[in-house]
């Protein structure tokens, strides 16, 4: 989304959408800093048995492999505004956050409000 700067300002050119680009900059920033410490230091605790290679290489092909949902969602809903790309980040919740089925208890819990 952020490498898209080109819709965003020149294309679209809406205040709101530029402003969401540059908290997105901030995101992206964030999210590779802790890329960077997983890589750092997460071995140990997520995976001791593998070498440092192994553990980049996995950690590297989630990441590509979540791209890659991501762009083949994107290209199925056809959002050029990105207004379910929220929708698409719970794709990473079972995996990271409680299991099989958290990303549909997340939603239940959503939509019981």
């Amino acid at each position: 989304m952020v490498a898209r700067y080109n819709l965003w300002f020149n294309v679209i050119d809406h205040w709101y959408v530029k402003l969401f680009w540059v908290a997105l900059v901030f995101t992206v920033l964030t999210e590779l800093v802790f890329l960077c410490m997983t890589l750092r230091f997460g071995r140990k605790e997520l995976a001791p048995s593998l070498t440092q290679r192994q553990f980049t290489l996995v950690v590297f092909t989630g990441l590509a492999m979540m791209l890659i949902a991501c762009a083949l969602i994107k290209q199925l809903v056809d959002d050029v505004l990105y207004i379910d790309y929220f929708h698409v980040s719970e794709l990473r919740g079972p995996g990271l956050r409680g299991g099989a089925g958290a990303a549909a208890r997340h939603a239940g819990r959503y939509l019981a409000r």
